[in-house]
């Protein structure tokens, strides 16, 4: 008889999700129903948030509701709607559980930060203080794109490990537990414990350090080397001499115009060398390699800027394409090309058939919808903060 109480319990939670309505997802990582974002911040905001999905395999999402009251809720259930929702999106993967979702409702001014149960409770206090620091003053300023862009900066800095070596957030050992316990009277839990190996995070570490010195050491062998070699006085292939240095204001009347614009663009130093004796000059270039300046095809000078654009972002179910323009400040040359980036392949919780039935996407990748359910990808316990302004 005890098991019936528990079917009660399951089975009227089970109705209360299959009642609840939710908005329709209009993006991996931006869903802005109630326009609190212009273009230029909706546009920030999911760079962000594509970066950490890529670099760092967190998924974090963004979502601005009108009003609760357009799904049937109220106010008064705003936790537990945030919590249904996140659950209902499947955000984060369900391997790693790794996620995050910043909720706004405008009419019943009220946010919402909620995070995949991975993180615990230990997250809870820095959470609310992004909301009551960043998002509730300028909310009531009515800066709502800059208290967005500053709570998804702040949520970055907090989920995102620092280094390689950083652990993620775990939950605090309970109140009670023997851990906890010897924490507080101070006692050392590893004490009269055997020493254990030397971790392998531990060896990276050495290794990486290493590694940085050894490179540390081979630059400053090179840039040695070079100053040696410029330092070094030619002599005057007509009499024989030795050459002077001429400084800069000295040199310029030697310099050619595409020669005097690689200098101040920083692509190639040139030193010119004069004979004290039949005042013959030589016009020695030393290029640098890391200036970010390429060399023009029309007036062979190292004056070519490059600048990119993206002009479609890439997503789960899209493919990317990326401007590329480069432009000659000596001779005007200018050339396009329009580049592809692959789609986004991390959908861990997104299969061929879900994509086929659930979801779907315009060929101009302007409308984004799915219906991925709370068993395929991350889900959460109802962790996270609330806050309102």
């Amino acid at each position: 008889m005890r098991i019936l109480p528990a079917l009660v319990v399951s089975l009227l939670l089970s109705l209360n999700a299959d009642a609840a309505s939710f908005p329709v997802r209009q993006s991996p990582h931006l869903t802005d129903e109630a326009g609190m974002l212009d273009a230029p911040a909706a546009r920030e905001v999911q760079q962000k948030l594509q970066d950490v999905k890529r670099q760092h395999g967190i998924e974090l999402t963004v979502v601005t509701l009108r009003s609760l009251a357009e799904y049937g809720e109220a106010a008064a259930n705003w936790e537990s709607y945030a919590t249904s929702l996140f659950n209902q999106w499947a955000i984060g993967d369900s391997r790693r559980n790794r996620g995050g979702m910043l909720l706004v409702s405008k009419a019943d001014r009220r946010v919402r930060i909620e995070v995949s149960v991975s993180y615990g409770s230990g997250i809870n206090e820095r959470l609310k203080r992004i909301i009551d620091e960043r998002i509730t003053p300028s909310f009531r300023a009515g800066e709502f794109g800059g208290g967005i862009l500053s709570a998804v900066d702040d949520i970055i800095e907090l989920m995102v490990p620092r280094s390689p070596l950083q652990a993620p957030l775990t939950a605090e050992a309970p109140e009670g537990s023997p851990s906890k316990e010897m924490e507080k009277a101070g006692a050392n839990p590893s004490a009269g414990q055997p020493e254990e190996a030397a971790s392998p995070w531990f060896l990276l570490g050495f290794l990486v350090i290493l590694l940085g010195f050894l490179g540390s050491g081979l630059a400053a062998v090179a840039w040695l080397v070079a100053r040696l070699i410029k330092g070094t006085k030619p002599r005057c292939e007509r009499c024989g001499r030795d050459m002077a240095l001429l400084t800069e204001q000295e040199e310029d009347p030697f310099l050619q115009s595409g020669q005097k614009l690689e200098e101040a663009m920083g692509s190639v130093d040139y030193r010119v060398w004069k004979c004290s004796g039949c005042a013959q000059t030589r016009i020695i270039p030393h290029k640098r390699w890391f200036s970010g300046v390429e060399q023009c095809p029309g007036c062979q000078h190292r004056t070519i800027k490059r600048n990119t654009r993206t002009e479609v972002e890439a997503g789960y179910l899209q493919q990317g394409r990326q401007l590329i323009l480069r432009d000659c400040g000596h001779c005007g040359f200018h050339d396009e090309r329009t580049i592809i980036i692959p789609q986004t392949q991390s959908t861990d919780h997104l299969t061929a058939a879900g994509l086929a039935s659930s979801s779907s996407f315009s060929d101009s990748g302007s409308s984004f919808s799915s219906s991925s359910s709370s068993d395929s990808g991350g889900s959460s316990s109802g962790g996270g903060a609330s806050g309102s302004w």
